[in-house]
Parts: C-alpha cells; sequence; structure tokens
C-alpha cells in the first residue's frame, strides 16, 4: 500500500494536469520509520505514492493525456461516467483509494520536490487522527511553468488540537498562510470517512460543496485529535482567469456555496464555537452579498434570480441581528461590516453604489482586490 493517495480532480485542463502530475512523481521522501539526523532524500519510488486522476467528462482532450500519464506507472485514472463536479469526484478518488494519508490537489497546482517529506516528518510517532498542513500562496493569472516561489517561510512547526485549529486558523488572527482549504494536507482517511458521513445529507441540495473548503474545513478540524502546521512554503494555487469562484456570471457552484456557509455557522454553533460561529457570520453575509450582485446583475434564469434574492431576504432575517452584536477588528472587517448594514439597508441602492464599485471596477485588477480583501 503506497504512503500517500494523491487525488486529482480533473476537468479540461489540458494546459495544466502535467506539470502538476510532474511536481508530485518528482517528490523526494524520508520514510518517517527511517529519518535521522543527517538522512539524505531520496526521490520518491513508485510505491511511496499513488496518484489517481478522476477525469470529470472532459472534452478538450484531458482524457486523453490522463491515460497517456497514466504510462508512467503509479498513477490510476477514473473516468466519470457522467459530469459530476469536484465534491463527488473526490469522493470517487476517496472510495477507489486505501492508503491512511489522503491528499487532494487542484489540477492546475504545484508543489515543490520536498513538499511530501515536510509533511511525512510530521506524521512520525503520529496514531491518532490527524491533519498535517504545509504553508501555501495564492498566485493569479496562467503560469504553464513552474512559479518563481514569493518566500520559504521558516519551518517552524506549530502544534494544536483539532478544536484549536478551528479557532486559530479560520479566525484568521494568527498568520498560518493559505492552508484554510482541502488542498496542502495530509488527510488521515478516518477524518475523510467522517466528513462523508456527516455530509452525505447535502449531496442533493448543495452538490458542488459537500466536500469542498467552505463547508468541510471546520468539519476536518475538529475531527483531528492533532493538527501541525509546517510554516514551508511547499504550495502553489493558481487562480485563473476562468475559474468558477472568481467568474461574474452565477453557477451552481455560487448558490451552493453560499448555503454551505450558512451550514458552517450551524455547526460551529451546535459545537459549542461560539465566538467562531459569531465571527462566520461576517464571512457568511459576505458571501452572500457577493453572490447576490452576481444573480441580481448577471442570472439569465429569472426563476432562480427571484429565488436567490428571497433566500437572503430569509438569511438576513434569521442572522443579521447576531450579526449586528458583533464588533468588527481592523479596517478591513469595519469596511465589508459596513458594505453589508448598507446591503441590508436597501440592496438596490448598494447594487448601483458599494456593489458596482466593487464588481465592476476593483474585482476586474486581481493584485489591487487581493490587497483590500
Amino acid at each position: 500500500m503506497a504512503l500517500i493517495d494523491v487525488i486529482i480532480p480533473v476537468y479540461n485542463d489540458r494546459d495544466y494536469i502535467k506539470r502538476t502530475v510532474d511536481s508530485i512523481k518528482n517528490q523526494t521522501i524520508i520514510e518517517p520509520r527511517t529519518q535521522r539526523e543527517g538522512a539524505k532524500s531520496a526521490r520518491a519510488c513508485s510505491g511511496d505514492i499513488t496518484i489517481t486522476l478522476i477525469d470529470d467528462c472532459s472534452t478538450d482532450g484531458t482524457s486523453k493525456l490522463c491515460d497517456t500519464l497514466a504510462l508512467l506507472g503509479g498513477i490510476n485514472v477514473i473516468h466519470n461516467e457522467t459530469n459530476l463536479g469536484v465534491s463527488a469526484s473526490r469522493e470517487v478518488g476517496v472510495r477507489a483509494t486505501k492508503s491512511r494519508w489522503v491528499f487532494f490537489i487542484d489540477h492546475d497546482d504545484v508543489i515543490k520536490e520536498d513538499c511530501f517529506e515536510h509533511l511525512l516528518a510530521m506524521a512520525e510517532g503520529v496514531t491518532e487522527p490527524a491533519v498535517l498542513c504545509i504553508r501555501g500562496e495564492e498566485r493569479e493569472g496562467k503560469e504553464v511553468d513552474f512559479p518563481t516561489w514569493k518566500g520559504q517561510g521558516d519551518g517552524s512547526i506549530t502544534v494544536m488540537t483539532g478544536h484549536d485549529a478551528n479557532l486559530r486558523i479560520l479566525t484568521e488572527e494568527e498568520d498560518f498562510g493559505y492552508i484554510g482549504s482541502l488542498w496542502g494536507k495530509l488527510i488521515d482517511r478516518r477524518i475523510i470517512d467522517i466528513i462523508l458521513e456527516e455530509t452525505a445529507c447535502y449531496k442533493d441540495t448543495i452538490r458542488s460543496m459537500y466536500l469542498e473548503d467552505a463547508l468541510c474545513m471546520p468539519i476536518l478540524f475538529h475531527n483531528a485529535a492533532v493538527v501541525k502546521v509546517d510554516n514551508y512554503f511547499c504550495h502553489i494555487h493558481r487562480r485563473l482567469e476562468n475559474s468558477l469562484s472568481i467568474s461574474l456570471k452565477p453557477g451552481y457552484y455560487m448558490y451552493d456555496w453560499v448555503r454551505a456557509t450558512e451550514v458552517v455557522v450551524g455547526y460551529l454553533r451546535e459545537h459549542g464555537y461560539e465566538k467562531l460561529w459569531k465571527y462566520s457570520l461576517l464571512g457568511m453575509f459576505q458571501t452572500a452579498c457577493s453572490v447576490w450582485y452576481r444573480s441580481w446583475n448577471y442570472e439569465t434564469d429569472d426563476d432562480k434570480k427571484t429565488s436567490y434574492d428571497a433566500y437572503v431576504t430569509e438569511l438576513f432575517n434569521r442572522y443579521y441581528e447576531s450579526f449586528l452584536a458583533t464588533v468588527p477588528k481592523g479596517v478591513g472587517e469595519k469596511v465589508k461590516y459596513l458594505s453589508i448594514s448598507r446591503f441590508a439597508q436597501d440592496r438596490l441602492k448598494w447594487n448601483r453604489t458599494i456593489g458596482k464599485l466593487w464588481f465592476e471596477t476593483i474585482y476586474k485588477f486581481p493584485l489591487l482586490a487581493k490587497k483590500i480583501r
């Protein structure tokens, strides 16, 4: 059995998937049981890492490329019979693999060659359900070749319980880098099984998000006995121009995204995260307003537009009073708080002013938008 199962959902990614696979195939590994001071890294053997590509009915030649890559060895390809989306494709990959450690990576991301070496070093001696995280960074644009890394990190290791990880990572009160996503982690399969069990009821209502960041991260950390974070830059996450998460045209993914954030608010409240669930209201309303702008201005289906507008009204009726009782910290949160307040007072006026300023001007300059965010 492999040390690590790498699961990659793939859809129409002919330009990037080989770079992603190569970055995994080029990993160096010192197995935890043989690790010692001064030990040299060795190129990973095919038996150390198994890559599973889940081709989600690609139409651009990616399907054939995946089959070609499989000839390299250590790569399995599953071709979905119908387009399932990222969450269901990830589940297909999980069901088809067996290793204790699962590593999710997007089909256009890359990792440094010593990424798994760092992650497995943290795994040494860990027997309880764990999540092992490596610091990542986000990049804009269509980078095909390996990019230049912005930094290294100091390599310090932070160890905490899953409960503390939720409080310290999801509130972003401490700088752990870009680790609030499913990628960039060795995840104990026992925790993934729990996530799939707890999110099974959402497969029909929020099908695109039941195994995605927005819904899963609090559940992931909450069910981990230990969470370790290596402050070393190893993972680059690309944000492409046609990404679902940044498009102004609202797809089902965005509508699911808002409903997922509401589920998370309820989950955190139910599990006693008093401070965190109130903090999460800011993110929930910000997401709801963002998708509302897309829906109101770019949705071509009038029924969807009307339905989502009604849903947002219900969302504010349920949670806005609790949101008003929270106190924003820092300039960024205060600006978001003000925007949400203006939306609540008059969403059509907000649409013509704050919404238009953000989405039709600032939002179209990714680097500027990221700084303001």
